[in-house]
């Protein structure tokens, strides 16, 4: 039921954020479609958290096109809480946008997302540490392990090398 209600709060955002470049009728039906879209259903069906994170991370970008910082800051946390590598995804974008940014109000602005992101995610990170004794969430640590994988950290270990290799490459 939170999924579904998840789910048509971000049709109806959706709408609201698109309508002024497209125009009521074409965001109408992007809005539309985008709600009976199956893969919606199949998170409403199993319940993730998906259709909760996909609602938070278009209000922050709504908020920040709408010049609404503290409400996009407010986002955050809650963004984080949601899905622990979206501090990753959104450090990214922030800081790619902050770099092709020529308006010094708006990298002023990107700035402090960026360093309320940071924080947040210190202190969430600091939290998990401080109750359950480790760094990384439970389901990060669970999909390391059986039935998920078949190596454990040793995957984990593969991956971050071949990201290495990424970054030396490039």
């Amino acid at each position: 039921l939170i999924s579904a209600l998840f789910a048509s709060a971000s049709a109806l955002l959706l709408l609201y954020a698109i309508a002024p470049t497209l125009g009521r009728g074409p965001a109408l039906i992007v809005a539309v479609v985008y709600a009976f879209l199956p893969l919606n259903y199949a998170e409403i069906y199993n319940g993730m958290e998906m259709l909760a994170f996909g609602f938070l991370l278009l209000a922050w970008c709504v908020f920040l096109r709408d010049s609404r910082d503290k409400a996009a800051l407010a986002m955050l946390p809650l963004l984080l809480l949601c899905r622990f590598e979206a501090s990753f995804y959104i450090g990214f974008a922030l800081t790619a946008a902050w770099v092709f940014c020529g308006d010094s109000t708006l990298r002023r602005r990107l700035l402090l997302q960026f360093l309320v992101l940071c924080a947040a995610f210190l202190v969430i990170t600091a939290g998990r540490y401080a109750v359950f004794g480790v760094f990384l969430p439970n389901t990060i640590l669970a999909k390391m392990h059986e039935p998920y994988t078949h190596s454990g950290l040793k995957e984990l270990e593969r991956k971050l090398a071949g990201l290495w290799e990424f970054v030396r490459f490039y």
